[in-house]
């Protein structure tokens, strides 16, 4: 399932490198603009690492992301669904 956000760029995380085959992650959070905010924690991953680049904090983007869904095991509350955003296409905004 696909979703559409549409936001400033809150903050813009670094891409970092985990394991032997160099898996690349990084996060940007996007606020939206709103009296009341949401702010949606947004994964790139691998290839589209490189999006990163398209933004700059405090500029509005809408950004198209894979909602993905998985479940988890807990210690104290046992099998938990687990919820990502991984975004696969950035457009600017005008706002």
């Amino acid at each position: 399932m696909n979703v559409e956000i549409i936001g400033a760029c809150h903050q813009k995380g670094e891409i970092q490198t985990y394991g032997e085959n160099g898996f690349q992650k990084a996060e940007v959070i996007i606020a939206t603009v709103e009296q009341h905010p949401n702010y949606y924690g947004i994964e790139l991953l691998q290839h589209n690492t490189d999006l990163l680049d398209d933004f700059e904090e405090g500029k509005n983007y809408k950004v198209t992301c894979a909602l993905r869904g998985r479940l988890v095991d807990t210690q104290n509350n046992g099998t938990r669904p687990f919820l990502s955003l991984v975004a696969f296409k950035v457009e600017p905004v005008n706002h």
